[in-house]
């Protein structure tokens, strides 16, 4: 029985006393291997919180601009008991963008590491009321820093009784999460209570059946409210040990030293480890699902993107529960979850903490998960929040048996020719189904009213002929209205949003470039007299040994392949395929 709190005070206190020993974080330093325990961890959040108070005072305006950390954690929860307001930062912002948001937003103190404390190390010159910069490496410690974390959790005036956060309302901004931005690059600050937090977590704890010592590996970054709500507040209620990874290219490594019992991942995650367990099991004789996964693990629970049902069939084909859920940052941010997964395509039924319904076709929450609205911006928040609903912006509808199903993006939808309306999403899971494809996107070429899509196909495994034949025949068998017309494939990832979704911005200059670039590559290859790989990255002075007149011959034989003469002194300076592609693009769009 979980016993839901009202406070990030109180969730810390239960469950020293309940978990007190256990051990809570795992992570590297310096080479070495730390576990800190649920009561050395309460520690550490009294002292960091005690520390702030007393020297820089009340309520203080934080930012956390860091690679995934134990101390970033520590920052995280302090803040949740109300040390001050948080504002979280993307590793991929800009330097210029974070430096204009500390002055925008009055920032007082910095807490940062010794890779994006140097990326801003030209720029504090342009804040206008420099903050205190907290330093969490301390072996190496930036020049502008003012104190080091290890000076904060070893001050012993500050391990006393943590101060009381009474006086701060559960209501209270206290987290700021950064949304990833719309095609045009806008970014909205979502403001999140501790009330919004802590209620949706014990919801979403309360659907879970996992034991108390279950384990799972931190690997993607915590400055998505996703992952950090998921592995660290819920493994708080649950007395679950999480193992700290900086970065996910270890997450192979440390499934076999780790052994964790599940992971919480999104979909990307989830594909590319399908896909590399395929590639080895065809590769080594006697490979394993152990020796891929580890020896322990039994789960997945599974957010932030659609993931296609073949996906999970698959895992479950392999002994794995794969949970998969609905949720957005403004719902703090789990709105749905399926755990039994009887019907693959719906996403769950709606938490305990809120009402899901659909109005006009888009899907529209309310309960004590929504957020407070966004920061500074009073018009977009009445237009998000109307009489208590908030409205996502996904289309979807609800089964009869309660479940939610969500079709696509209100703002994706594709209009054909014909009138009929398609949700993009929905057609790029048919094709997600096959192993040939890595990933792909669906989308209307120059508004011709018919589908177009473009594939990335994995060319280390994949010949481009069976691609292309597999992807052929299963859009034979769509629905005419499902069916695409124009296939673009590329041998490159596609580009994706600073949330690590694939962008559907400027999807039309994007395949005018790969089209460019196959032609390109194409050409090249009629022109070799020896076989050599031709890439985006190909040079033609360093791989091919373009000289003079071989500019000159391409130069002409281009010309005649895309209709455009690009002049030869001006084809001189183009290094690679790409710089060429790019070039002729910008020719396209004038």
């Amino acid at each position: 029985m979980i016993n839901e709190v009202s406070s990030a005070r109180e969730l810390i206190l239960n469950s020293l006393i309940e978990f007190k020993n256990r051990s809570l974080f795992i992570y590297e330093k310096c080479g070495i291997l730390k576990t800190c325990s649920f009561e050395k961890f309460s520690h550490d959040v009294y002292r960091f919180s005690n520390y702030i108070y007393k020297n820089f005072g009340n309520q203080p305006r934080i930012a956390v601009l860091a690679e995934n950390s134990y101390q970033w954690i520590v920052t995280y929860f302090s803040c949740l008991c109300g040390t001050g307001p948080l504002f979280i930062f993307d590793k991929d912002f800009t330097p210029v963008w974070i430096i204009n948001t500390i002055n925008k937003c009055k920032i007082d103190i910095l807490v940062v590491d010794k890779v994006y404390g140097k990326l801003l190390d030209t720029y504090l010159a342009k804040l206008n009321n420099k903050p205190i910069i907290i330093e969490i490496d301390s072996d190496e410690a930036l020049s502008k820093a003012d104190l080091t974390f290890d000076i904060i959790l070893n001050d012993e005036e500050s391990s006393n009784k943590l101060f009381s956060f009474d006086d701060y309302p559960a209501t209270d901004m206290r987290i700021v999460y950064t949304t990833s931005g719309t095609e045009q690059g806008y970014r909205k600050k979502v403001m999140l209570s501790l009330t919004n937090i802590m209620t949706d977590m014990f919801s979403e704890a309360r659907l879970g059946d996992y034991k108390e010592s279950s384990s799972t590996i931190l690997v993607l970054p915590l400055c998505h409210s996703y992952i950090s709500t998921m592995c660290v507040i819920r493994p708080i209620i649950l007395g679950h040990t999480v193992y700290i990874d900086k970065s996910p290219q270890n997450l192979e490594r440390d499934l076999i030293n780790y052994n964790p019992h599940y992971l919480t991942v999104v979909p990307a995650v989830m594909c590319q480890m399908l896909k590399r367990y395929k590639f080895f099991m065809n590769k080594i004789e006697g490979f394993t699902k152990e020796k891929y996964f580890g020896k322990n693990l039994k789960a997945f629970i599974c957010g932030g993107a659609a993931l296609p049902g073949n996906i999970i069939a698959q895992f479950e084909k392999l002994g794995y529960n794969v949970r998969y859920g609905y949720g957005v940052t403004e719902c703090s941010p789990v709105v749905a979850e399926n755990v039994k997964l009887n019907d693959k395509e719906s996403v769950g039924n709606p938490l305990d903490c809120c009402v899901v319904k659909i109005l006009n076709g888009e899907i529209v929450v309310c309960g004590s998960n929504v957020m407070i609205g966004y920061l500074d911006e009073p018009q977009l928040t009445q237009m998000a929040i109307v009489d208590g609903w908030f409205h996502t912006g996904d289309a979807g509808f609800i089964g009869d048996d309660g479940a939610l199903y969500v079709t696509g993006r209100i703002k994706n939808v594709i209009v054909l020719s014909n009138g009929v309306n398609v949700f993009p999403e929905e057609v790029e899971e048919r094709f997600y189904a096959l192993p040939e494809v890595q990933e792909c996107i669906v989308f209307e070429y120059k508004r011709n009213g018919l589908l177009s899509m473009i594939v990335y196909y994995n060319h280390d495994v994949n010949v481009l002929k069976e691609v292309e034949d597999a992807v052929r025949k299963l859009n034979i068998n769509l629905p005419l209205s499902r069916r695409i017309s124009k296939m673009i494939f590329t041998d490159s990832p596609l580009k994706k949003t600073l949330s690590n979704k694939i962008s559907r911005a400027s999807l039309d200059d994007q395949a005018d470039f790969i089209i460019l670039r196959n032609n390109i590559i194409e050409l090249i290859k009629e022109r070799l007299l020896f076989d050599v790989d031709i890439n985006g990255e190909t040079s033609f002075i360093d791989d091919l040994n373009f000289d003079s007149l071989e500019y000159m011959s391409f130069s002409v034989d281009l010309e005649k392949k895309v209709g455009i003469r690009i002049p030869l002194d001006e084809l001189a300076t183009k290094v690679t395929v790409n710089d060429i592609c790019e070039y002729l693009v910008t020719i396209y769009t004038r």
